[in-house]
């Protein structure tokens, strides 16, 4: 690209453009440019390659600002990078980033406002470069109206401001609505007997074994995955690592279930490393998740990718203790960028003696 801007040949630049644009991974939040086999090339590397040559020839190209929030993501949760060339081309992007938009000469003041009531304002040169300014504003404080806030962002000088915004909430257990934010997830409980998982169950009985089933939808490939299962009150997991665990309970949890088939990953960088003594087959799962974690309230699974597909974790859990208890919804998400999330229904269940 630099060859194609200093011999004046647009055309070519331009062909260049669009075909680095064609390779990108579009992600609600963030642009990235995915791993591959080239040079043991991992996405950090790509992604910061990529994003160093659209700068070179069209710095205001929006893949840019795209390409930077995900690497800028990864930097602000610590994400590890791979090899050396990872940092190598992270600090090439980084010089030319700063040098095409004169961070150096940065020199402004800025300000945010939602609906004219200011929130945080600051002023930013050379000495205070790295400088965040962050301020926290509380619930009761936000605005209550029928129609959406305006939240203003301006800035006066020379330089670029970045920002991020977060937005947390509660709502009554029987309020949370069903998401489905680049994912879909579910979950029923079956009697274990139920081989062909016609009836879900509502009503349960005090002291019996019944199966959990999650499903789980991803219209895309996904990384750093983490499904947490919350049990409802009056339940508890059934911990299929220890010695005493009935063996003819995993079998019958995990019937219907396929056995999990290895040959169409084998290309999607997936390399299992189980670091506990869980057998994903005595789980009923048709995919290998490289983590399971048992609680006394949860059982959580995550793995550091996940190709596009339909998925399925089959799980024994008892009642214990009898009433009427709220069954809180399954979640899933990536665990490095929450907002690409989903949770299943609430509901109610009765436990009887």
């Amino acid at each position: 690209m630099m060859a194609y801007q200093n011999l004046s040949l647009s055309n070519e630049a331009k062909i260049l453009q669009e075909r680095l644009a064609s390779l990108a991974v579009q992600d609600p939040r963030h642009t990235s440019w995915p791993a591959s086999h080239f040079f043991g090339s991992s996405p950090a590397k790509n992604t910061s390659l990529a994003v160093t040559a659209l700068l070179e020839s069209d710095p205001q190209n929006p893949l840019v600002a795209r390409g930077l929030g995900f690497l800028f993501f990864r930097k602000k949760t610590k994400i590890s990078e791979y090899a050396t060339q990872d940092d190598l081309t992270l600090s090439w992007m980084s010089y030319r980033a700063s040098k095409i938009f004169q961070e150096a000469k940065t020199d402004f003041s800025a300000h945010i406002s939602l609906e004219q009531k200011a929130l945080l304002e600051g002023a930013f040169d050379e000495r205070n470069l790295l400088t965040e300014k962050t301020a926290h504003i509380p619930m009761n404080d936000l605005p209550i109206t029928p129609e959406a806030s305006t939240l203003t962002i301006q800035k006066s000088g020379t330089g670029t401001a970045y920002y991020d915004m977060s937005f947390q909430y509660y709502l009554p257990t029987t309020q949370i609505p069903t998401r489905e934010e680049g994912l879909i997830v579910s979950r029923e409980y079956y009697a274990l007997d139920d081989v062909e998982e016609t009836k879900p169950l509502t009503e349960f009985k005090v002291g019996e074994n019944y199966k959990g089933h999650i499903t789980l939808i991803a219209p895309q490939d996904l990384n750093y995955v983490f499904i947490h299962e919350k049990l409802p009150s009056g339940f508890e997991p059934i911990d299929m690592t220890l010695s005493t665990t009935s063996k003819s309970l995993q079998i019958e949890a995990s019937q219907g279930a396929p056995a999990p088939e290895m040959e169409e990953y084998e290309d999607s960088f997936l390399y299992p490393s189980y670091d506990d003594v869980v057998v994903s087959i005595d789980y009923g799962m048709d995919y290998f998740f490289s983590h399971q974690e048992v609680r006394d309230d949860a059982i959580l699974w995550s793995n550091e990718f996940l190709p596009a597909g339909t998925f399925h974790i089959r799980y024994p859990v008892r009642a214990t203790t009898a009433g009427s208890f709220l069954m809180p919804g399954v979640t899933a998400s990536e665990f490095y960028e929450p907002e690409i999330f989903a949770r299943g229904r609430v509901r109610e269940i009765v436990i009887k003696d």
